[in-house]
């Protein structure tokens, strides 16, 4: 995938482009507003990312070795470099056997037209045994899918108490449903959500219209044939071809049907009026109003955010937003995208990876139904400028109540460095990017210094977080390109006390998909959403975790449950230093 970049990082006023692609901003409203969008750009070198030398608090420990995981993605490859080779694949995080703990599923490609691989690649199933071992399962799990992977989403569709699996594909879609039993039956066919011969994206359950039932976001890709690929060469070596190249494809959107099966709305909804090269996908409720948007990363042209009006209907609004171009009005080579509170007040903001020559950007919520490209001064451009990215991921690894990001990088062409150019300064294997939330919006960049998982040097896809020990704290995982994944645990000294909440829905779905949780303390306001289909083409299920300020057994917990913008008050007891309570919307109030 080569993209004609400039030479080097050139800092523009963000005005003629973002005059041109957001209305919102014909003028600047105030001294306030010129100093806040233009000024950060004109004094970039005085919003580098902030470099301390003092130890970190972020500490995580490569411990792939003794996980017994021994799954190797493969892409497909065969020398002939389909663009989509590159783009495989995701992973997820789920409990699927109810035991308590999470498990991993990964996804792998597969040969691609008569490619040379004789054996085909499978996905796998891991069981946690705990203490961060794992056993592969797949085989007497029934969830080994031989398609090529890209895209997978987790989630109970049918209420029924086990966690199912959707894996969005090159070609036909596979839908896995839980039997509760440790095994799956695959009820793709049945359910009607095959999706056709299309090129999969991220994937995302929700609930569109409030109805309690799941939902199923499907996003594609382009519009490929294998049997029309010519190999590209750049510089004389081969190389992926840029996906401008290829027509882009419109999404598409399931409605759930109650009994089973899923009905394709994608023309009736409006997803189907646009076309985009979508790749990540983020589904959560920007503006309040009790219903799920959804955020399309596209791939070398404009965003996709498509707005609900309540009833699963669906405006398509990323340039009113300020989603589909960064701040110099251009649009973006997207690839994961992730939700957060990056400020702390309480409104939802977003982060978003990207090509190599373009840093990874953060939307900031207005919470006046648009968002500010604020990468500049947030520190994290020049971290990510020379990479490519992918997974993204937010949570509060130092439990200080705000939410810290782990980005995955690595180029997607392993001839790269063989032709030299301005890019050069990547690799196909380069670290992953840790930045510790400072807080007032600025991240510190924290190197080599976050534990030996920083001297890790792999090419990231899908890159998921949660707590996989049961300690409180959340470890991550990362599917690598062409090898094995990376187990990664938390270590960061145990500080204050956390706050673990499991949600479960009886009126809104069961897990609690679209559900908002915000305490309020010294730390500030911590807010999470619960939400399916998250980093790059990647999910997790699992408990929310709370940094708790004092010592006080009692903390009250708002959460605003899927279907209603009005939050519900929880006085919570958790007697202990680390505490898993449930929620539900049907127990007693306060």
């Amino acid at each position: 995938m080569e993209k004609q970049k400039s030479k080097a990082f050139e800092v523009e006023l963000p005005v003629l482009g973002t005059l041109m692609h957001q209305a919102r901003r014909l003028c600047f409203r105030s001294l306030a507003e010129w100093i806040e969008v233009v000024l950060p750009a004109a004094c970039l070198i005085l919003l580098l990312p902030i470099r301390s030398s003092a130890e970190s608090p972020i500490v995580f420990t490569d411990v792939t070795p003794e996980s017994g995981i021994e799954f190797v993605h493969s892409d497909g490859s065969d020398g002939r470099h389909f663009i989509i080779e590159s783009m495989s694949a995701g992973l997820a995080l789920l409990d699927f056997d109810n035991d308590g703990d999470l498990d991993v599923y990964f996804l792998s490609g597969a040969p691609i037209e008569g490619g040379g691989i004789e054996a085909r690649p499978t996905n796998a199933l891991y069981r946690n045994d705990g203490d961060l071992k794992f056993t592969d399962v797949t085989r007497q799990s029934g969830v080994g899918d031989t398609g090529f992977g890209l895209g997978v989403a987790c989630a109970d569709y049918d209420n029924d108490g086990y966690v199912d699996l959707y894996i969005n594909n090159y070609r036909r879609n596979t839908f896995y449903r839980n039997n509760g039993d440790g095994t799956f039956s695959d009820i793709t066919d049945q359910a009607g959500v095959a999706n056709g011969k299309r090129v999969g994206g991220g994937t995302s359950f929700l609930d569109i219209d409030g109805d309690g039932d799941l939902d199923l976001y499907v996003a594609n890709y382009i519009q490929f044939d294998a049997r029309s690929h010519k190999v590209h060469i750049h510089k004389g070596l081969p190389s992926y071809p840029s996906p401008l190249r290829y027509e882009p494809a419109p999404d598409t959107l399931f409605r759930n049907e109650a009994d089973g099966t899923f009905r394709d709305i994608s023309g009736a909804s409006g997803i189907r009026s646009v076309a985009g090269r979508s790749m990540g996908v983020a589904t959560f409720d920007y503006d309040s109003d009790g219903d799920p948007d959804i955020l399309v990363a596209n791939d070398s042209q404009e965003n996709h955010f498509f707005s609900n009006n309540g009833k699963g209907e669906f405006t398509e609004l990323g340039l009113l937003t300020g989603l589909a171009y960064d701040f110099k009005g251009k649009a973006q080579a997207s690839m994961g995208a992730e939700v957060s509170d990056f400020g702390g007040d309480g409104l939802f903001d977003l982060a978003v990876t990207s090509f190599s020559e373009e840093p990874a950007t953060i939307y900031q919520n207005s919470g006046e139904g648009f968002f500010d490209d604020v990468t500049l001064r947030t520190g994290i451009s020049p971290p990510t400028f020379a990479h490519v990215t992918w997974g993204v991921v937010a949570e509060d690894f130092d439990l200080d109540g705000k939410p810290d990001l782990l980005i995955g990088a690595g180029d997607l062409d392993d001839n790269r460095n063989r032709r030299g150019g301005s890019n050069a300064a990547t690799g196909y294997h380069v670290p992953d990017v840790m930045l510790r939330n400072l807080g007032q919006g600025r991240f510190d960049y924290l190197e080599q210094n976050w534990g030996s998982a920083s001297s890790v040097n792999q090419s990231t896809r899908g890159l998921i977080a949660g707590d996989l020990d049961g300690d409180g704290d959340a470890d991550v995982i990362a599917l690598n390109a062409r090898s094995r994944p990376t187990v990664l645990r938390n270590d960061c000294p145990p500080k204050v006390r956390r706050l673990r909440l499991r949600l479960i829905g009886h009126a809104s779905n069961r897990d609690a998909i679209g559900a908002v949780v915000r305490v309020a303390d010294v730390h500030g306001t911590q807010a999470v959403c619960i939400r399916s289909g998250r980093s790059y083409q990647s999910d997790a299920r699992g408990s929310v975790t709370l940094a708790l300020s004092d010592d006080s057994e009692k903390t009250a917990v708002e959460v605003t449950w899927p279907g209603s913008p009005q939050p519900v008050r929880y006085v919570v007891e958790h007697p202990g230093r680390n505490p898993l309570v449930t929620l539900d919307d049907a127990q007693n109030r306060q």
